[in-house]
């Protein structure tokens, strides 16, 4: 969770660029006030942990870089 929606969207836009067009996953996006939701499915369990490691890792690069101060 965000401390604000706004944290929570500028999140959603930094990490929803990476979206390759063909893949064995799919990565939904979403926001609920200050929470962001990631959907996953992939073919899978592989693609499903590769996809799952990868956002998360840009989900923290965005959470450290709204934490700069």
């Amino acid at each position: 969770m965000m401390a604000d929606g706004r944290e929570a969207e500028a999140m959603l836009k930094s990490i929803s660029v990476d979206s390759p067009a063909r893949s064995k996953s799919e990565v939904g996006f979403a926001k609920s006030g200050s929470t962001l939701i990631l959907s996953m499915n992939a073919v899978d369990v592989g693609a499903l942990r590769a996809a799952f490691n990868s956002y998360v890792r840009q989900v923290k690069i965005a959470s450290d870089a709204l934490n700069i101060k």
